[in-house]
């Protein structure tokens, strides 16, 4: 842990005086990043599971749509050495989750991307994702798996932020059902999440 901390220290000064940029997703199918300061866009990312439904756009018919629409979390993690990551899903927009590499933001870097083909479980997130560290010292990407899931179960999905492993926790919870966005929790005060509470969508049709 404490070499750790000592690595932290060095990630902070290295890049303590990065540019500020302002990261949103949008109904273009994009993520993108922009220059706090000059409001320049830095960056764009088109999640694989939204690109089928850009040629929609020259389509005369076309009307509205959700697409990269889901809540951003952005964390410093150490994944094999201290990374500034950022974790966002497609909200209503379908059944997907990605993570970037921000640490650069002059660099981003992929890291994975999951869809429901990957995750059956995973229906369309609407919460926000965690980032935390779990007592194996894993961290991990922590949600709800949102309605629309195969299964139509509640279900808790962890993913490795490194690597892109997932785990899931079935609740039981079936039938018109899915998890709600999570509140996740160090109840013992060690530095590591162990508890997470959250709700469900039951009847949510």
């Amino acid at each position: 842990v404490s070499q750790s901390r000592y690595r932290y220290n060095t990630f902070v000064n290295t890049y303590g005086n990065r540019s500020d940029v302002v990261y949103v997703g949008a109904n273009d199918g994009m993520l993108h990043g922009f220059d706090a300061s000059s409001g320049q866009e830095t960056f764009a990312f088109i999640p694989n599971s939204v690109m089928p439904n850009l040629a929609d756009y020259g389509n005369p018919k076309y009307g509205h749509r959700y697409l990269v629409d889901g809540q951003l979390t952005i964390a410093d993690a150490y994944i094999g050495g201290w990374k500034t990551v950022l974790v966002g899903t497609l909200g209503a927009g379908g059944r997907g989750v990605f993570a970037l590499d921000v640490t650069n933001p002059l660099n981003v870097k992929f890291l994975w991307e999951k869809s429901g083909a990957d995750i059956p479980a995973l229906g369309n997130v609407l919460g926000k994702p965690v980032i935390a560290q779990v007592a194996n010292g894993d961290w991990r990407v922590i949600l709800g798996n949102g309605p629309n899931g195969a299964g139509d179960s509640s279900q808790l999905i962890m993913i490795g932020l490194g690597d892109g492993s997932v785990t899931s926790v079935d609740t039981g919870a079936v039938g018109n059902n899915g998890l709600s966005s999570i509140s996740a929790a160090d109840l013992d005060g060690n530095g590591f999440v162990d508890t997470v509470y959250a709700g469900n969508y039951r009847d949510w049709e």
